[in-house]
């Protein structure tokens, strides 16, 4: 098996999710709804005169592309290295080489990445020939449709 060389490519969080805890809410699915609209109906506090102030809070590597929706979650006890952190918002992201990450929503730290490929094994790369030109996600193909988080 041809051990692959890691992309280490950056995402940024907007900073809606960090403006305060206050106005943070959870993105549990793609689109936020079981609709899959990306409406949030409750919605008061953004208005086109004051989203122009929105930016970017941090960015953090990750070992792939990011094609699958990052998800938000609030409130969540989460563990580093075995110790608690307590009750943190966290972005939830999944790369196409395989890993979730669970990171701080406000600092961008991360708490944990797992692989979901067994030890020796790699993602399937995007010019395998048993694809048939599968173009859309490239260099390699791993976690592509946004997960769900159910609470």
């Amino acid at each position: 098996m041809i051990k692959l060389s890691r992309v280490l490519l950056g995402i940024g969080v907007i900073g809606v999710f960090g403006i305060t805890s206050s106005l943070a809410y959870q993105v549990l699915t793609n689109h936020n709804n079981a609709a899959r609209t990306g409406r949030v109906s409750g919605e008061t506090q953004l208005t086109p005169a004051n989203v122009s102030g929105l930016k970017m809070l941090f960015q953090c590597a990750v070992d792939g592309q990011v094609y699958a929706q990052p998800l938000c979650v609030t409130n969540q006890l989460v563990y580093k290295n075995g110790i608690s952190a307590g009750k943190q918002s966290i972005v939830v992201v999944a790369s196409e080489h395989g890993s979730v990450y669970a990171v701080d929503a406000n600092t961008g730290t991360t708490y944990w990445q797992v692989s979901l490929l067994d030890q020796g094994y790699s993602p399937v790369q995007a010019s395998d020939p048993n694809l048939n030109g599968c173009n859309d996600v490239t260099p390699e193909i791993g976690i592509t449709a946004t997960p769900v988080i159910n609470r």
